[in-house]
């Protein structure tokens, strides 16, 4: 009889012991699930960011390629307001297209 008893305890602690790891793989299983979740939408949400930045620097890329910067000289130093005015729009074009690059 106290043989019985015995092995009725064991077991009940083995199946309880079963029950609790079962229980944390279950938890543990949720919680990656969660975590994989989370991480995956974060990394879309950065690459949707990354995406709209660049197109919108590819857009003022776009604008500062077309517009050119008006500039009001007089007669006599038109030779020199066209260079610079040339030098500015490079520099502004450059400086564009390397932030393009670096967010692209």
């Amino acid at each position: 009889m106290f043989v019985f008893v015995l092995g009725v305890l064991v077991a009940c602690c083995w199946l309880s012991l079963l029950l609790l790891l079962c229980f944390f793989c279950v938890v543990c299983c949720l919680l990656l699930v969660f975590v994989v979740i989370v991480v995956c939408s974060l990394c879309v949400c950065c690459l949707l960011l990354l995406l709209f930045m660049s197109s919108l620097l590819f857009i003022i890329y776009c604008l500062l390629f077309v517009v050119h910067v008006p500039f009001r000289v007089s007669e006599k130093t038109s030779l020199q307001s066209k260079c610079l005015k040339t030098q500015t729009v490079v520099v502004v074009r450059y400086v564009s297209l390397v932030c393009v690059c670096f967010v692209g």
